[in-house]
């Protein structure tokens, strides 16, 4: 949870820069069949098969219990901060105590590796050293881990080749007044798992966890229907400006046994310096002009900008047309903003339909709001 995937990031860094140049005023055509991508309403959905676990030390030792739904491969990726001494000893269901180094019978194999957490969707170091069990029963295993003085003991637990997954995403991916969507879905292959227990904790830019959120499967939170395996929830209220992180933790019970999994997600908490109202576009013998209104709670220096498109044919897919772009400073307050396409770049499309995407880029403390429009198709 140190930081949104850089994926993630992409649409709204488009948002927030311009589309070309430096120019006050200015505005261009797109190449011929090129694609229209709309910003991303959401931090991208992230899978993980893998769950974390953070237990404190106290001189002695300490067992701490995971569990499994028994898997070709099972990995066991332990941190010990403080006063934790030596490898962590791990224990297979039934307290048989596996092996350490490699050791291969008919059991199965354990083995010290090397693992990089980033692969299983989880936001933690990279590389370090962990434990591998191939041929891993169901169950639950114990690690023991023996401590001089007071710490923590970081576990990630892992089953690259199970069936079971989490994937969640929180959005909208960069927010001012809305409220923050969190969504998780739980599968067992194909199977929806429902009855589980989901819960999300946000983190703000300073790091420290708040409270956390439960998420329901019950249809009323913005999960689908009732008791599909989709979990819900949303979070509303003024939020600290600045990258927020979430961690998701589920547990549950399938046929094969119990199960833990974690994933993360992130967002933008902005300013709210300016809203921007709904748009609407008219044709003129110029070309087209598109009108929207904002409130702007920070006077400053704005961009408006605004990104035509065909509307979306049956397969959702758009072409870009043209874009035109304007900065300015605005006074606190109502404002209405206006901005013309001249019909030389809107070309063969200046009598069809469009998609307008239209946005208000803040230039002094950064921030976008964004609303689309329709127009439907004109006559010269």
């Amino acid at each position: 949870m140190k930081t949104i995937p850089p994926a993630a990031l992409a649409s709204l860094l488009l948002a927030a820069f311009p589309l070309a140049g430096s120019a006050q005023d200015s505005g261009g055509s797109f190449a011929p069949g090129e694609a229209y991508v709309a910003p991303a309403d959401h931090a991208p959905e992230r899978i993980s098969r893998a769950f974390v676990r953070t237990v404190p030390l106290a001189p002695g030792s300490r067992p701490v219990e995971i569990t499994s739904l028994g898997s070709s491969r099972l990995l066991v990726w332990t941190v010990a901060t403080g006063g934790a001494s030596g490898s962590p000893a791990l224990r297979a269901p039934g307290g048989r105590v596996l092996p350490s180094g490699a050791v291969r019978s008919s059991e199965g194999s354990v083995r010290r590796i090397a693992v990089d957490t980033t692969e299983l969707g989880l936001d933690l170091p990279g590389a370090q050293e962990a434990i591998e069990v191939r041929g891993a029963e169901a169950g639950a295993y114990v690690i023991e881990t023996a401590a001089t003085a007071k710490g923590a003991l970081t576990i990630v637990v892992a089953e690259p080749d199970s069936a079971l997954t989490l994937s969640a995403y929180a959005g909208p991916l960069s927010r001012t007044d809305e409220p923050v969507v969190l969504v998780a879905t739980l599968r067992d292959g194909r199977e929806s798992v429902a009855g589980a227990r989901v819960l999300a904790r946000l983190a703000p830019p300073s790091g420290r966890a708040v409270e956390e959120v439960v998420l329901a499967d019950d249809g009323r939170h913005g999960d689908g229907a009732a008791d599909d395996g989709t979990y819900g929830a949303s979070v509303e209220g003024a939020l600290v400006p600045g990258f927020w992180s979430v961690r998701f933790d589920a547990e549950g019970e399938t046929a094969r046994g119990a199960f833990a999994r974690t994933t993360s997600s992130g967002f933008m908490s902005e300013p709210g310096a300016a809203v921007l109202a709904k748009a609407s576009g008219t044709t003129t013998d110029d070309g087209l002009r598109v009108t929207a209104r904002a409130d702007v709670r920070v006077a400053g220096r704005y961009r408006y900008e605004v990104v035509a498109a065909t509307v979306p044919d049956a397969d959702g897919k758009q072409q870009g047309v043209a874009w035109v772009e304007s900065a300015r400073a605005l006074a606190s307050g109502a404002q209405a903003l206006e901005l013309t396409i001249p019909r030389a770049l809107l070309g063969d499309r200046a009598s069809d339909a469009l998609f307008l995407d239209v946005r208000l880029v803040g230039l002094d403390a950064p921030g976008v709001s964004r609303t689309v429009a329709e127009v439907g198709p004109t006559t010269r």
